[in-house]
């Protein structure tokens, strides 16, 4: 540790960084050695609870507790490497005539911290992208199964509205207007052969045009939804 205030000098055949050059290098050594023990801290947090999950015995907590004491690791491994460096970093202020060594430790500790956090968020890269993947066609899946649920449903309405509407006429409409319907945001609705035997509709989607939903009732052609399935029988819904 050199206690001139002048440039750099060698003592002991080693370089010895100046006081302004210490301050600088010890109060990086402390940050560097706290964000290393908060980084033990948290990953041995997650250890305990990867434990306690693990202990618990349900088979997802096995297989959660087990995922979470490999991801405890990370931080382990990070908090270790910061550990070292800060302590380099305050031996290079602390003793004389190795300074370079120790800031060699230090960076080659620092460097291998990095390294653990770059294969670690380019595995969480990886991993989030084959999760997207995997969660893209299932999504897809799930507003489907919303568009035809939205069609089945608006056509159940439909036959209240239309029964409630002969009760007073005697006879079914193809007026959606006159019953007083509103299709679901999406929807497009053809009521056909309505009279006072009967009537049949089909639906269709916005966001579906190669499926849709049919239903009658009454002595009337049954109707035939898009991809061309007939329901088998009146006031039954048939959706492709």
């Amino acid at each position: 540790m050199d206690t001139s205030t002048g440039a750099s000098t060698t003592h002991g055949g080693g370089y010895e960084f100046t006081p302004d050059q210490n301050r600088v290098i010890r109060s990086t050594g402390v940050r560097v050695l706290i964000w290393g023990v908060a980084s033990l801290i948290g990953g041995g947090l997650t250890a305990l609870a990867a434990v306690a999950v693990f202990v618990a015995g349900e088979a997802a907590g096995v297989v959660v507790g087990i995922v979470w004491g490999v991801l405890a690791l990370i931080p382990i491994f990070i908090g270790l490497n910061f550990v070292r460096a800060g302590r380099a970093l305050g031996a290079v202020v602390g003793t004389a005539g190795s300074d370079i060594d120790h800031l060699m430790g230090a960076i080659k500790n620092l460097g291998a911290a990095f390294l653990i956090q770059i294969v670690a968020t380019a595995s969480w890269i990886v991993i989030f992208g084959i999760l997207m993947a995997l969660a893209i066609p299932s999504f897809g899946d799930t507003r489907e199964r919303a568009y035809l649920a939205a069609m089945r449903s608006d056509l159940r309405n439909l036959a209240s509205q239309e029964e409630i509407f002969y009760a007073d006429n005697f006879r079914y409409t193809a007026d959606l207007t006159a019953i007083r319907f509103v299709a679901s945001d999406g929807v497009t609705i053809v009521i056909s052969g309505a009279t006072e035997m009967g009537w049949a509709a089909t639906t269709t989607h916005a966001a579906l045009p190669e499926s849709g939903c049919a239903i009658y009732f009454g002595d009337v052609t049954p109707p035939t939804t898009v991809g061309g399935s007939t329901p088998g029988e009146p006031g039954s819904v048939m959706c492709d």
